[in-house]
């Protein structure tokens, strides 16, 4: 079972990271949202799908990587992941410690083991219903992909050809129309030879063949002991099938249990917001209580501030009214140094002014002073 899935630089994602149940996931999203590269991710992963430079983000460069990883539950490889990047424009495979490359177009035999999927493990978004739509041989052909059953027909073809093989080394005895063939014959054979030979040389022969014969059936029994392990691989496979066959009839339990578990997360998920639209509901009667406490002051405050304008325009009229103040003393000092610059200038016209004019000839009468 997949647990997680990695995306970097892969068509719209950039960095995504997404974590699988146990039994079946649905992703839902928006158009344009990605759904579909997720998909292509899984193909491109498992079965080298899509090929070209078209999953590549728009964002990057050939000299960027791209890069899809997947983590299973695969017992062999319990703590490790399997992924595949685009390293300067050369697909690179990693299972664990371990690093391959693709051959052409084909995924390398480990990583096919590793992820035993098939294009019926994928529903992708526009595919018809699971199944529903596929003939019964399909059906039986992806049931038998998941319980691995193909392992058991390569099991039984692998005994079926080591018994052939024993059959033809321990041969069959003679008849009339028919002679006999394998260890029988070479029995045979050597019983014959052995009645020509003295007492001794018979003895030392009959041991010889005894001994190859001894060899022969340590072989044989080395391969039958191959074939009751195989045996017991079968078995260990019987006992795998009843419990896959067993959790095949717990599908619609275990769907109506991720039924259940989904909308209780929907109801988790709206209880979080309508305990949030309370606080937000309290925060709120607390700013309108405190606008109300801001009301009740608002006769004194504005009280204040019609004061604080009149006590301003009286400021303002007591600024004026000291410089209009301050500009008539200063008037009032230039008129007097003027006065006394013409006091100053009239004595000292009269004094040096004749009494005759030089310019008319007139006598000089001397004005009266004005103030």
């Amino acid at each position: 079972m997949i647990n997680n899935l990695l995306l970097l630089n892969f068509q719209s994602h950039k960095r995504s990271e997404f974590k699988f149940h146990p039994g079946v996931n649905v992703i839902i999203g928006e158009s344009d949202a990605g759904k579909s590269a997720i998909m292509r991710a899984f193909k491109w992963l498992t079965k080298n799908r899509p090929q070209g430079d078209s999953f590549r983000s728009r964002w990057t460069s050939k000299e960027d990587h791209v890069v899809v990883k997947m983590w299973a539950d695969d017992p062999r490889h319990m703590n490790d992941h399997a992924s595949r990047e685009i390293v300067k424009g050369e697909p690179i495979y990693h299972l664990g410690a371990q690093t391959f490359r693709a051959f052409k177009t084909e995924v390398p035999e480990e990583l096919e083991a590793y992820f035993n999927m098939s294009d019926v493990n994928i529903q992708l978004q526009m595919d018809s219903p699971f199944l529903l739509s596929s003939s019964p041989g399909d059906v039986a052909k992806y049931f038998n992909d998941v319980a691995r059953l193909s392992e058991i027909d390569t099991t039984l073809q692998s005994i079926n050809s080591a018994t052939h093989e024993i059959e033809l080394t321990i041969g069959v005895e003679g008849k009339k129309d028919k002679p006999a063939t394998g260890l029988i014959k070479q029995i045979a054979d050597a019983k014959e030879s052995l009645d020509r030979f003295d007492y001794l040389e018979q003895f030392e022969a009959e041991i010889e063949v005894l001994e190859e014969m001894e060899e022969r059936f340590l072989r044989t029994t080395r391969s039958v002991t191959s074939i009751q392990n195989l045996i017991g691989a079968i078995k260990g496979l019987d006992e795998s099938i009843k419990k896959e066959s067993a959790m095949l009839e717990m599908e619609d339990d275990l769907n109506d249990i991720f039924s259940d578990m989904y909308d209780r997360e929907q109801a988790e998920l709206k209880y979080d917001a309508l305990n949030q639209l309370f606080k937000e509901i309290e925060s709120v009667q607390d700013l309108i209580l405190q606008q109300k406490n801001m009301l009740n002051l608002e006769e004194p405050i504005i009280k204040l501030i019609e004061l604080y304008k009149k006590e301003k325009e009286q400021l303002l009229e007591g600024n004026k009214l000291s410089s209009l103040i301050r500009s008539i003393k200063d008037i009032n000092v230039s008129i007097e140094r003027a006065e006394i610059r013409y006091n100053s200038l009239y004595n000292e016209f009269e004094d040096n002014f004749p009494q005759i004019c030089p310019l008319c000839g007139k006598i000089y009468e001397t004005p009266k002073m004005t103030k």
